[in-house]
């Protein structure tokens, strides 16, 4: 058997230890076992960064410039300058997936973000593969190839399915995909794997290019795509650990004082992997759950905060009223007190709209009404100069004077001509 820092016992005719990692320490010495697990499959590492196609709208955080050949991506972080790309894939991202019984299975319609170019009438259809796609009850379990059933339009395919796999988890939407580089092509003059790109010209935010090669102080020819891109686009990286990957965390001799860089943590190469991992999945988190304004995101959990809340709405949906109480996707405060099955909400969050109207506007006469269940006013200005306004719909009104304002249960402050004037009220 072997002894540690002294190989093996020739008497044993080398017989090896079954730990195959115990049987490297004692040739090598050290912790060799541990070094050699970051090269493992080492080559078939990569990542993956979605471009999704906007078509027509403006509105999404992603471009594409024909002119600079310049992809913009909605995110945080991107892919920085001399990363290799090993393979650029044409796909069509999943916007939706629903299951419908048919007789004792059923099938899933798949709707695409853009038109995936499938004639219906190019019979037999051709198979397609489904990846990343995650659902409630069947989890990742969809994922594989399947032989189209039915095109009912120009961007949803049917697959036949027996059970119901529940409802597409809001993290796959527009981070899965369908794919079939036959019948999916991509614009020229990119071409499929093996081609080696480089990310050139990138802002290591949201932007970059490609390039045939990399010149890292230099001009570097960018690819010049002369057809409209129809698809969308997953870049995926080639990640293996290479030898100047290794040199790079290994602090030099010579280093500023005020320079830290052991940012990555950790003291040994393996847990500067470790740190690095975590950083790259949080990353990965972070881009397709927290920060999105492409796809609603649906979220289970109880949030508590102190302080502000702001909510931006740049499309003006809270501007009409009507919206607001439509059963509409948004943000709201909602009644506490509410069924769950029948929750209220009592008004739009954080809006620059009033839920105030008048029923009749332009007219002289007419009610300040509200869909609310509950209300607060701040201030509220009632006509202008040479206007009159009243309170109706108000039953046993009488002057303050001539009974008991100690039966009152609420005042509300009125300023006439500055002088400030209080309405009792009680139900």
């Amino acid at each position: 058997m072997a002894i540690l820092n002294q190989g093996f016992v020739q008497e044993l005719n080398l017989d090896e230890t079954i730990d195959e990692a115990k049987a490297i320490n004692n040739l090598a010495t050290g912790s060799i076992s541990e070094d050699l697990a970051v090269f493992a499959g080492n080559s078939l590492n990569e990542s993956e960064f979605i471009w999704v196609n906007p078509g027509g709208q403006t509105n999404t955080g992603y471009s594409f410039d024909v002119t600079e050949n310049l992809f913009t991506f909605n995110s945080l972080i991107a892919y920085g300058n001399g990363d290799p790309i090993k393979e650029v894939r044409p796909v069509h991202l999943i916007a939706d997936a629903v299951w419908t019984v048919s007789g004792l299975s059923g099938f899933i319609t798949l709707t695409t973000n853009r038109p995936h170019g499938i004639d219906p009438a190019s019979l037999p259809y051709p198979s397609i593969d489904i990846v990343n796609t995650s659902f409630d009850i069947a989890g990742s379990a969809v994922n594989g190839t399947y032989a189209i059933q039915s095109v009912p339009n120009n961007n949803e395919i049917t697959i036949t399915f027996d059970t119901d796999p529940g409802s597409i988890r809001p993290s796959s939407l527009y981070t899965s995909w369908i794919q079939n580089n036959d019948i999916f092509d991509l614009p020229n003059p990119l071409v499929s794997n093996p081609k080696i790109y480089y990310i050139v010209y990138s802002n290591s935010i949201n932007s970059f290019k490609l390039s045939d090669d990399y010149v890292e102080r230099g001009i570097n020819t960018v690819v010049d795509i002369t057809e409209s891109i129809d698809s969308d686009l997953v870049f995926f990286r080639r990640n293996e650990v290479t030898q100047s990957s290794i040199l790079n965390l290994i602090p030099p001799e010579i280093i500023d004082e005020e320079f830290s860089y052991n940012a990555s943590g950790g003291g040994t190469i393996d847990e500067k992997f470790e740190t690095l991992e975590g950083n790259i999945d949080s990353s990965t988190f972070l881009r397709t759950i927290k920060y999105r304004v492409d796809a609603d995101n649906v979220f289970k959990q109880n949030i508590r905060y102190e302080g502000h809340l702001r909510v931006f709405d740049p499309s003006d949906y809270n501007s009409n009223i009507s919206n607001i109480f439509e059963e509409e996707s948004g943000v709201y405060i909602l009644n506490p007190n509410s069924d769950p099955s029948d929750i209220q909400k009592l008004r739009a969050f954080s809006s620059n709209s009033n839920p105030w109207i008048d029923d009749t506007p332009g007219s002289t006469s007419g009610n300040l009404t509200t869909q609310s269940t509950e209300m607060n006013i701040g201030n509220l200005k009632l006509g202008t100069v040479g206007s009159t306004a009243s309170l109706s719909g108000l039953q046993n009104v009488n002057a303050a004077s001539n009974t008991d304002e100690t039966v009152f249960t609420h005042k509300l402050p009125v300023k006439v001509n500055g002088e400030t004037y209080f309405v009792l009220l009680r139900s």
